[in-house]
């Protein structure tokens, strides 16, 4: 049951991923820190590297990541920008977001996390 799960959490993902392209995420560099938001900079970073596993009535651990509401609530109370900046146990699993992109997160946050 476990490795069913576990593949069909890798097929979305991969699906996931595919979704948003590459022009979508090369848009997100060399950004002015003060003009990061939720709608242009992070939520396509959350589709294209959380939401194959954050989304749905069972998202991995519990936490859903499919609205701003959401993704703000688990960046204030909880350990999302820990979590995607942890080497040792990475979000996504395998392997880190591009330190530019992690770094977006941390600027919503001093930006008091403007939607757009």
């Amino acid at each position: 049951m476990k490795r069913n799960q576990i593949a069909i959490a890798m097929v979305v993902s991969v699906f996931a991923v595919q979704s948003c392209s590459t022009d979508d995420l090369a848009a997100l560099n060399n950004l002015d820190a003060s003009a990061v938001n939720y709608t242009d900079h992070i939520m396509p970073l959350v589709k294209s590297y959380c939401i194959g596993c954050h989304q749905g009535e069972s998202p991995a651990a519990g936490v859903n990541l499919e609205t701003y509401e959401n993704v703000k609530k688990h960046m204030v109370e909880g350990n999302l920008h820990t979590r995607i900046n942890d080497g040792k146990d990475p979000m996504p699993p395998g392997e880190l977001m591009p330190p530019s992109y992690r770094e977006l997160f941390m600027n919503w946050s001093d930006n008091q996390f403007k939607a757009r």
